[in-house]
């Protein structure tokens, strides 16, 4: 039985490969716009390893057979997210990068690229967490319930709850529910 679910999660994944995925979002299409929407979602719930109701999702990102997608998510055009776990409510803006490995580099007498790679390790995008444009999540990582990443950061360690982090590497510079200018 399992190679009939991974025969059916390979079919999946080619047609989102080869037909979805790249269905334009423009808003002068609109039909198109909505056919593409929801051939997408339907190819995704085919092939991930997990996907909640209510996913949107914009043409042209990358997933992979690991991710774990739950409810009422929203993931924009571009972005690169696999083997990552994606909890309920987030929102993920466009060009988002989740990296899962690094290359190994302390031999100094092995040049890097011989080195091999690091063991994967994907992050963690916690419940309600709203991830801005051009954000680059590193391994490990897990975004705390409620973060919200300012664009362009660099997220090298862990988010506390309800947290505003941004820069490269992000740090925290709020809190949800809170004056900047008192939380820091």
């Amino acid at each position: 039985m399992s190679s009939r679910i991974s025969l059916s999660r390979t079919f999946w994944r080619l047609i989102y490969e080869i037909l979805a995925r790249n269905i334009t979002d423009d808003f002068w299409a609109y039909p198109l716009n909505r056919l593409g929407q929801r051939l997408r979602v339907i190819c995704i719930r085919g092939f991930v390893q997990q996907c909640g109701k209510g996913l949107k999702i914009g043409p042209n990102v990358t997933l992979s057979w690991e991710n774990v997608i739950g409810d009422n998510v929203t993931i924009n055009a571009n972005c690169k997210l696999q083997g990552c776990r994606i909890d309920d409510y987030a929102l993920i803006a466009p060009e988002c990068y989740c990296v899962i490995r690094n290359h190994e580099y302390r031999a100094p007498d092995i040049p890097i690229v011989n080195q091999g790679y690091t063991t994967e390790c994907p992050p963690h995008i916690g419940r309600d967490v709203w991830i801005g444009a051009r954000v680059l999540l590193l391994p490990g990582i897990t975004l705390g319930e409620g973060s919200i990443i300012a664009a362009g950061a660099v997220v090298n360690s862990d988010t506390e709850p309800y947290s505003i982090v941004g820069g490269v590497p992000a740090k925290r510079i709020g809190y949800r529910g809170k004056e900047t200018a008192d939380a820091t």
